[in-house]
């Protein structure tokens, strides 16, 4: 009894080798035909914030300048509110490209911004947000501005061209009151 007993467990054990054995091989066939080609395969370069081009009339701004505009977007940023709004208008493009250069321009100069600054400040999304899915957020902004920012425009064109939602200058504004965080 213990013997057919154990032939059986025997039985068993090698028919589980013999169907996993067939699994991993048929498994191994499947993804050789399904096999991609990493070298074709662009790979979204990364933007240097100091490539950026900037508009001349903003390059022309002095220190004290570009940091006193800088801290009235900010308040403009605060008084309109973000923090408290729907996740839905959030995505209304409202911020024209003359504001979203100077900010840039002062991330490319190195600038800190100096204003009063609360967990209130920013909606809920920003605080949830993983770092590598914050610096794609960025990322994809910095993408934008580069590609569809024509740096020759006057001023008053560029205060017409409207550019970035609520939830993109959201996050352009953490960036910059907390890129030390960022770009350890």
């Amino acid at each position: 009894m213990n013997l057919m007993f154990f032939g059986f467990i025997v039985f068993i054990l090698v028919l589980i080798f013999i169907v996993t054995y067939f699994i991993f091989n048929n498994k191994s066939k499947c993804s050789d035909s399904i096999k991609i080609d990493t070298n074709d395969i662009e790979e979204k370069e990364k933007i240097e914030i100091s490539h950026l081009p900037i508009p001349s009339k903003i390059q022309d701004f002095n220190t004290l300048t570009l940091i006193k505009a800088s801290s009235k977007i900010f308040d403009i940023f605060k008084a309109v509110d973000y923090a408290n709004r729907s996740e839905h208008s959030l995505n209304k493009v409202e911020w024209h490209t003359w504001q979203v250069s100077i900010l840039l321009y002062l991330l490319k100069m190195d600038y800190n911004l100096n204003v009063e600054v609360s967990k209130d400040s920013f909606h809920p999304f920003i605080y949830e947000m993983k770092k590598e899915e914050f610096l794609l957020k960025v990322e994809d902004i910095l993408e934008k501005y580069l590609y569809d920012v024509d740096i020759s425009k006057s001023k008053d064109e560029l205060c017409k061209d409207m550019i970035l939602s609520g939830r993109e200058i959201s996050i352009l504004f953490f960036f910059i009151l907390n890129k030390k965080r960022f770009l350890k």
